[in-house]
């Protein structure tokens, strides 16, 4: 607080002052970020594990030391602490999940503080699995021959002397146990050319 005093006629006047209150002492620990997140077994998830260090007005307080443990049978924090709060009262540590599926849990705990410890779950997710998946419907149409059906043929074509294809596959991809990661195309070629195809992935529906 800055502020001065005035007296007219006095030497001098008007004079200056400032005060400093001093901060009121830490009172608790709250969650401030990464709670509940997820991420395949062995890896880092995406954000950190945050909490915050607050004094009796809900203001927060620099300088507290925080730790983090690891409370399930997986899974490690890149810094286990103590890490002092920085000026917004936070400290942070990066986990990473366990190499087997489920849930991971970490405490972060500062001593002598209301709501210590602060419980952050994180979810290990299975490997990506390999699964194949054949065309429930093909079709291709030319470029000479745009009315033309061929749903009941039973090979897929790029081009040829006279016109263009465009070949259409539709792929039921239910019961996946995630989300997709990577996909790849695996086409048998029965008369190769020099000119190479492109892949797109369109929305329209349709039924060979």
């Amino acid at each position: 607080t800055t502020g001065e005093v005035r007296s007219d006629g006095l030497y001098g006047s008007p004079m200056a002052f400032t005060a400093t209150g001093e901060g009121r002492p830490a009172s608790q620990l709250v969650m401030s970020s990464g709670h509940n997140q997820s991420a395949r077994v062995g890896t880092t998830l995406l954000n950190p594990f945050v909490v915050r260090v607050l004094d009796t007005n809900d203001q927060p307080v620099a300088g507290v030391p925080v730790r983090f443990e690891v409370i399930s049978v997986g899974g490690s924090v890149s810094n286990a602490g103590p890490i002092l709060t920085d000026s917004n009262g936070e400290a942070a540590t990066d986990f990473t999940v366990g190499d087997n599926p489920g849930e991971n849990v970490v405490h972060a705990l500062a001593d002598g503080l209301a709501g210590s410890p602060v419980v952050f779950v994180a979810t290990a997710l299975p490997p990506p699995t390999d699964m194949v998946f054949t065309p429930i419907h093909d079709s291709y149409v030319r470029s000479n021959r745009e009315n033309t059906e061929y749903g009941d043929k039973t090979v897929l074509y790029l081009a040829n002397a006279s016109s263009v294809y465009q070949s259409l596959l539709k792929f039921s991809v239910a019961g996946l146990p995630g989300p997709v990661l990577t996909a790849k195309i695996r086409l048998v070629v029965a008369d190769p050319g020099d000119e190479g195809g492109q892949i797109y992935l369109v929305s329209n529906n349709f039924e060979g």
